[in-house]
């Protein structure tokens, strides 16, 4: 992947915003659990930046500490991340816990409990918005997301369709900051920089949906010091240029 640089990122944005399409930015954060420092320097990065942070929590592994911690942060709003993040596939396979190797009704049974019981953890704050573990997930398991409760669903990469069945709206992430096939760290500024700019220029080009916005995707247990401090940069310097907008989590998965 060819590495680019912050003013690759502003010609793509200016170009964008030349051609009257959105530049919109929004952030994903996957794999909460408990209370922990890395939690909190999430939070206290959104908070000092001024953005809104849908954070996906794993219902069955979720301990009770963490419902503390988001009482009084109004700019984070909590996402399902699966149910117990657990790879059924053989390894021969890609990983996936939302896919064919179980009866679908075990599924829908788990996810209606993490639905329930993040719900009655977090109220308002909880969007009926499904992240599969592994950004993985079944068509036929799509199809009874309404059934559910579910409103939204956010995987990796350009969506196909913004709804992929009646009533989900699927608005997914673009910039994946971790090296999953490498050291799972930071894959560096220049890389981070070459996703975001290959989704504007094919947005901008007709290769994508010009649509969707913008998806950081961070892990918070997995972040180092630079890539903290790229997610701080790349915020700010977004933020500053005319015609950007960081959306609210509400706001993105927003079905009109």
């Amino acid at each position: 992947m060819i590495e680019y640089r912050w003013e690759d990122l502003n010609y793509e944005i200016n170009n964008t915003i030349d051609l009257g399409l959105p530049v919109e930015f929004w952030w994903r954060n996957d794999g909460a659990v408990s209370k922990t420092k890395e939690l909190s320097q999430l939070s206290s990065l959104a908070s000092n930046e001024g953005v809104s942070i849908g954070v996906s929590i794993i219902p069955e592994r979720m301990s009770s500490d963490i419902i503390g911690h988001f009482e009084d942060l109004n700019n984070i709003f909590i996402l399902q991340n699966g149910f117990k993040h657990i790879n059924y596939a053989p390894s021969s396979e890609q990983k996936i816990e939302l896919g064919k190797h179980r009866p679908i009704k075990n599924i829908t049974r788990e996810l209606k409990i993490g639905h329930n019981k993040l719900y009655s953890a977090f109220n308002s704050n909880f969007l009926p918005i499904l992240v599969p573990p592994w950004n993985r997930i079944s068509s036929e398991l799509v199809s009874c997301l309404p059934s559910l409760g579910f409103h939204g669903l956010s995987c990796y990469k350009p969506r196909s369709l913004a709804f992929p069945v009646s009533n989900i709206v699927q608005i997914n992430t673009h910039i994946d900051l971790i090296d999953w096939s490498g050291n799972k760290r930071f894959i560096g500024t220049g890389a981070a920089l070459a996703l975001a700019c290959q989704h504007l220029s094919n947005k901008r080009e007709g290769r994508v949906d010009p649509s969707e916005p913008t998806g950081l995707l961070t892990h918070h247990l997995l972040m180092d010091f630079p890539s903290w401090a790229f997610v701080g940069a790349f915020v700010r310097r977004t933020k500053s240029i005319s015609g950007v907008k960081w959306k609210c989590i509400p706001e993105v998965f927003d079905k009109k």
